[in-house]
């Protein structure tokens, strides 16, 4: 009876180590194709929109910066022919003095 008992203990350990039947192996390898298949593009497509995030926050910030220098242009030359016009006032004229001291360069 004892020699029975070991022959199933070794049986069910042998068991546990063994290749697991084909079918199973084959969904395994299924299951890692599609893996791979799937995670290749969801990682391009990731990177290829953050990149492009990145290019059109640094056009925009481009343009505006050049949208504020030209308009801030615009202004001065406004305020100085507004100089010269008959509207000029003191509080005009100090407003026209502070922004000749900003200048974009």
């Amino acid at each position: 009876m004892r020699k029975v008992n070991i022959a199933e203990e070794a049986r069910s350990i042998a068991q546990k180590y063994q290749e697991k039947p084909e079918m199973v192996n084959k969904i395994e390898l299924l299951r890692k194709l599609d893996q791979s298949v799937t995670k290749m593009p969801s990682v391009i497509s990731l990177s290829v929109g953050i990149i492009g995030i990145l290019i059109f926050g640094l056009g925009m910030c481009c343009w505006l910066v050049s949208f504020t220098v030209a308009i801030a242009y615009l202004f001065r030359t406004s305020l100085i022919f507004s100089r010269a016009s008959a509207f000029s006032s003191d509080s005009l004229r100090k407003f026209s003095i502070k922004c000749r001291s900003f200048s974009v360069r």
